[in-house]
């Protein structure tokens, strides 16, 4: 801390203008990233200070202490490394034989909830899913095929061959259309200021990935746009865009008429085989757990038939319960 002289002129001067020239709050102000220690005052990567600490704990200790932090990414990562610890030779540590693996055991000619999918895979397959969880479904869509129905956020996931039913959500969305989406997420939050974080999480599935692989974040995207969204950071010190608040001040042009609905309903499609509506009734059917629908239900036991021909395990998958993000 007692000296700026590595950093860049322009670094220095933003730190000046912010904090008066006092590195040491700004990393204070950013403790999710940097630890100072309190005695001598060395600086150090947060992260590399906690690797340090693990070094002589175990697997499980740091597995528990990820589920009490809420860190599903570190969890998985480390369930990840007791799986090879525990099968080293495992073929299925590669991505493209693990996406293979996980593929063989969709429906045949149906759709499931991807959350119910995923609660269904055993606990030796699920302990083998990489920190990015999505990353073996959106990878790979010669295996995968992903879509919302009706409502945002609530994925369903099928073999690619087969056909999506009517009232599925857009899988593609340009610019316009998700400044549209943006301003109807804070409209239907009353009109209030939202977060980053917040508002991110409320877009339709595909609008997130155009936003998360071309836009690199919501704020990105946003600040483009001062006409319709006013930007307010938390405070002045650590103008940290994750936690900044985005206000509507005009409604942009309507692109889209088919808006998604943003609901507590949880819409169930139905199911198709072949192309032919098997229920012949209303797509529009709500139910509150996917057990409850007959074809639903057939579909996971469908799922749950083929891991344990495969011989998987039938033991209940307790970890699915501590990835609540699923």
């Amino acid at each position: 801390l007692s000296t700026m002289m590595g950093l860049s002129a322009y670094s220095r001067d933003l730190l000046l203008e912010y904090y008066d020239g006092d590195l040491k709050t700004f990393f204070l102000s950013h403790k999710e990233i940097f630890t100072v220690a309190e005695e001598t005052n060395e600086v150090q990567l947060t992260s590399t200070k906690r690797l340090k600490v693990d070094k002589d704990r175990s697997l499980e200790a740091r597995l528990e202490d990820a589920y009490q932090a809420h860190d599903r990414k570190r969890a998985r990562k480390i369930r990840r490394q007791m799986a090879r610890q525990r099968n080293p030779d495992n073929p299925l540590f590669d991505s493209d034989r693990f996406a293979e693996e996980l593929a063989r055991f969709l429906p045949r000619n149906t759709f499931v909830t991807l959350r119910s999918f995923m609660k269904n895979v055993p606990p030796e397959l699920f302990d083998l899913f990489p920190a990015q969880h999505m990353n073996p479904f959106r990878n790979n869509p010669k295996l995968f095929k992903i879509f919302e129905f009706k409502q945002v956020g609530k994925l369903f996931v099928c073999r690619p061959e087969v056909p999506l039913p009517e009232g599925h959500l857009k899988m593609s969305y340009n610019e316009a259309e998700i400044i549209q989406l943006t301003a109807a997420v804070i409209q239907t939050m009353g009109n209030r200021p939202q977060s980053i974080f917040s508002l991110f999480g409320r877009l339709p599935w595909f609008a997130r990935e155009q936003v998360r692989t071309v836009h690199k974040g919501l704020f990105e995207l946003l600040k483009n746009y001062p006409q319709y969204f006013l930007i307010v950071f938390r405070e002045s010190v650590n103008m940290d865009a994750r936690s900044a608040h985005v206000s509507l001040v005009a409604t942009p042009p309507v692109v889209m008429d088919d808006s998604p609905v943003w609901a507590e309903e949880e819409p169930v499609p139905a199911q198709r085989n072949n192309g032919n509506n098997r229920r012949g009734g209303n797509n529009n059917n709500t139910v509150s757990n996917e057990e409850d629908d007959p074809e639903m239900a057939a579909a996971l036991a469908e799922v749950r038939q083929g891991f344990e021909k495969a011989g998987y395990s039938t033991t209940k998958n307790k970890n699915f319960d501590l990835d609540d993000d699923i």
